[in-house]
């Protein structure tokens, strides 16, 4: 998923609020992340990269589905700070259609 901070927004609000009236009760999610593991170290080039395995999981109703994905994370330095340069979650199983994502971090 490819999203900028507005529509990280808009879709925290959207399921914050009143507008998803199909999913009563509120859909509830769990993730758990790996430790990072650093996959790029060029402070010549000011490029860092780190890969970080993951496990997704929404529970709503009576049905539970899981989303095995890793975090792929480029930064650099600004003003003597790490900051995020690109941020890519990229599911396990991406040769199937996935349903509905409510959110993935």
């Amino acid at each position: 998923m490819d999203e900028d901070l507005f529509l990280l927004r808009l879709h925290t609000e959207r399921l914050e609020g009143g507008s998803t009236p199909g999913r009563k009760p509120k859909i509830r999610c769990h993730h758990r992340l790996q430790a990072p593991q650093v996959d790029l170290f060029d402070p010549a080039a000011n490029r860092y990269g780190l890969w970080t395995p993951m496990h997704y999981v929404e529970a709503w109703m009576n049905q539970q589905t899981h989303y095995p994905a890793w975090a792929t994370h480029t930064l650099t330095v600004i003003d003597g700070a790490l900051r995020i340069q690109a941020r890519r979650v990229d599911l396990v199983h991406c040769n199937s259609a996935p349903g509905a994502i409510q959110f993935l971090p």
